[in-house]
């Protein structure tokens, strides 16, 4: 459906944090369509109260709080975490390539690991490339 501006309007999750939404301005969200669709890796079919449908993960989006109109209700824990799993794999993410929160990353003994972690990764490749007889 069209909105007063022209744009379209859909449903749609958020899935940005609280604290970026606060002070950005900003949201970003994963639209639903009510159109059928193909079952795949990145959509994630709705039954909801108010809404139903399927959220497009592949669509993910950033638009303006200002965008945001009518509040239909919060997804529950299950759905949450289907659109975070499609959210992984449209993204690519997964748990062993996410940063460590903040406070983790300034505990001394986090940066110690980290330190000898990076001197062994280092001797790694050095040791690779003098068997094959390449050049870093």
């Amino acid at each position: 459906m069209k909105g007063e501006s022209g744009v379209n309007r859909r449903p749609c999750v958020v899935v940005s944090n609280d604290k970026a939404n606060a002070f950005t301005g900003l949201v970003t969200v994963v639209p639903m369509t009510s159109k059928e669709k193909s079952p795949i890796p990145t959509r994630v079919p709705y039954e909801g109260k108010v809404v139903h449908g399927t959220f497009l993960c592949e669509q993910v989006i950033t638009i303006s709080n200002e965008r945001l109109l009518n509040f239909c209700g919060e997804v529950d824990e299950g759905t949450m975490k289907k659109i975070d799993a499609a959210l992984c794999v449209q993204l690519e993410l997964s748990a062993s390539n996410s940063v460590p929160p903040p406070a983790l990353r300034e505990d001394p003994n986090i940066r110690v690991l980290e330190g000898e972690r990076d001197f062994y990764k280092r001797s790694y490749f050095e040791l690779i490339d003098r068997m094959t007889g390449r050049k870093s």
